[in-house]
């Protein structure tokens, strides 16, 4: 009998966090729902998510023959797609310095491509397509809209419109 009374304060303690969460979810549902994300920002997270899925594949790759295991920066990608996604301030920031690194790689990588190592149509056409997608990356994510978006969801800028 002690058991099934334990089971059963047991069931009503889970169903009474899930409602918390469920009251808590509905606070902040108005902030991150997904309509609200813009379709521009909502690539950028995903792509990001490729690029950290990318990255996690290939250091078991390198490490079979580097004898060394490496993870490229790019595997932070997949917590800054959900940050994104969540609209997270922190993570945006955090997107940015891996985009503005990503840019850098480009530029440098980009003229050695071009007749540096020989000349290789593949991987010059690849670098070039890499490069244009970061300067797209950066610029959905610095345009007005997304910046507001994100100031709009802070956890500060709560707290100043409760406080009015």
């Amino acid at each position: 009998m002690g058991v099934t009374h334990d089971t059963h304060l047991a069931a009503r303690a889970g169903q009474a966090r899930c409602a918390s969460l469920r009251a808590n979810w509905g606070e902040h549902a108005a902030v991150n729902e997904p309509a609200r994300i813009p379709r521009s920002l909502r690539a950028v997270a995903w792509v990001q998510f490729a690029l950290g899925v990318i990255a996690f594949v290939a250091a078991p790759i390198d490490w079979a023959g580097a004898r060394r295991f490496e993870i490229a920066p790019a595997a932070v990608g997949i917590p800054v797609c959900f940050g994104l996604l969540g609209l997270h301030a922190w993570w945006r920031t955090c997107c940015l310095a891996l985009l503005w690194l990503e840019f850098a790689l480009a530029l440098t990588v980009f003229p050695f491509t071009l007749g540096g190592w020989g000349f290789d149509p593949v991987i010059a056409t690849a670098t070039a397509l890499f490069f244009l997608l970061t300067v797209w990356q950066i610029r959905v994510m610095t345009s007005p809209e997304v910046r507001r978006l994100f100031i709009e969801a802070s956890p500060e800028n709560e707290h100043a419109e409760s406080d009015r």
